[in-house]
């Protein structure tokens, strides 16, 4: 038996199950809605310091009181930081153990482990990171393209910051970013697993009832502006970043932008691959996926190849997004396998028992997973795939960065 519920508190946070008892784990976590887009340019990479700080990697030392207070519980916990959200999630969930898990949740929601040492091993673990990406030549890449995608906005900024945006933020920074993001309101708990929805709810009201109604504030939507742009980089390869912004019209568009981005990418005989001449058997020399952002979504390309004329190589890439005719996209569809199509399909399908899926689709569509209509019907599919190949490039919304 499976089984997917939602409760609502007095204050506005949600709770959210999927129950299976089948399922050999449980997993719970806790998702706040909002990121580093939360950001100010002043104070970038706040929103990931916050949950460095709050929770950091683990340590043979007693570093902070949050690593001992996890290793004691013995809590397998992780977490990261995106654009538009923050997550902790905590794996080997029981029965026994819930109302613990939840405590944990309760004090990172809460700061009760905010300090100035985990402040400063926080620092140091998020310049190392940073000293790491800089070193990365498709992170080098991607930063440039985010860059005139949306440009003095935090979206176009770093998700860990820079060295001096770091070292500038202090512990009454943090204590104001949380103070002002994690609240009742802009939170969901989250599980899956083989425990009951009712057993979850009583465990997170014991915790998280008490916290105030306070209504999350209102950000500015991302604003586009594109362009072209170039970084320097050592080795002999040639790169290239291309994001073309489209507009989202409802839930549906997931699958069906997902799709999309696996027809540019197929190889066919008058595909993206074919034109640019890409070697087959090279892995990931040519990636193409949608981002879904606040208000609209970009389709990202990513090309690593050998060339001496990249800019020849960016106008065969125009060239073939402006060419897409319907009876062009009908050539492409038909080379392609039904049953390809259909494990790809499998391969990105939003599933209520995956915990990601479940916060993601409640925070960003407020539905579940199973509500976002998947694709069947091949005709209406071929239709809503000619119109947004057929609509894809428009030079006045493109950014691209390459490398020289």
């Amino acid at each position: 038996m499976t089984n997917t519920k939602i409760s609502e508190f007095s204050n506005l946070l949600r709770v959210a199950s999927h129950y299976d008892k089948n399922a050999c784990s449980t997993t719970l976590c806790l998702w706040v809605c909002s990121g580093s887009s939360s950001d100010t340019l002043e104070k970038n990479g706040i929103a990931h310091l916050l949950e460095h700080t709050l929770f950091g990697p683990y340590s043979t030392n007693n570093r902070s009181d949050i690593y001992s207070g996890i290793r004691n519980k013995d809590i397998k916990l992780s977490a990261f930081t995106k654009l538009d959200n923050t997550c902790f999630i905590i794996e080997t969930v029981n029965r026994k153990n819930l109302q613990a898990c939840i405590d944990v949740l309760s004090d990172i929601f809460s700061g009760r482990w905010l300090s100035e040492q985990g402040l400063n091993e926080a620092k140091l673990d998020i310049r190392k990171e940073i000293n790491l990406l800089s070193q990365d030549e498709d992170e080098i890449l991607f930063d440039s393209l985010n860059a005139i995608c949306f440009p003095k906005q935090s979206y176009g900024q770093p998700i860990t910051g820079s060295h001096k945006t770091i070292s500038k933020l202090q512990m009454a920074d943090l204590q104001d970013f949380l103070k002002q993001e994690y609240i009742a309101a802009n939170t969901l708990i989250c599980m899956t697993g083989n425990i009951e929805h009712e057993q979850l709810v009583d465990c997170v009201e014991n915790r998280f009832s008490h916290f105030p109604a306070v209504l999350k504030r209102s950000l500015p939507g991302p604003k586009w502006k594109g362009g072209i742009t170039n970084v320097h980089q050592e080795d002999d390869g040639t790169r290239i970043a291309i994001s073309l912004a489209f507009n989202v019209k409802d839930m549906s568009d997931y699958y069906l932008f997902w799709l999309a981005s696996f027809v540019l990418a197929a190889e066919t005989n008058t595909g993206l691959r074919s034109v640019l001449n890409l070697n087959t058997s090279t892995p990931n020399n040519l990636c193409i996926y949608p981002e879904f952002l606040s208000y609209f979504g970009r389709m990202n390309f990513y090309l690593n190849m050998q060339s001496s004329n990249c800019l020849a190589e960016i106008d065969k890439i125009r060239n073939e997004l402006s060419s897409f005719t319907n009876a062009k996209i009908q050539n492409i569809l038909e080379q392609l396998k039904q049953t390809d199509i259909e494990h790809f399909l499998k391969i990105i399908q939003l599933k209520n028992n995956n915990i990601e899926h479940l916060a993601m689709c409640l925070s960003n569509y407020e539905s579940l997973p199973s509500d976002v209509t998947f694709p069947c019907s091949q005709n209406k599919m071929k239709d809503s795939l000619m119109s947004i190949l057929g609509t894809i490039y428009k030079p006045h919304l493109e950014a691209i960065s390459y490398s020289i």
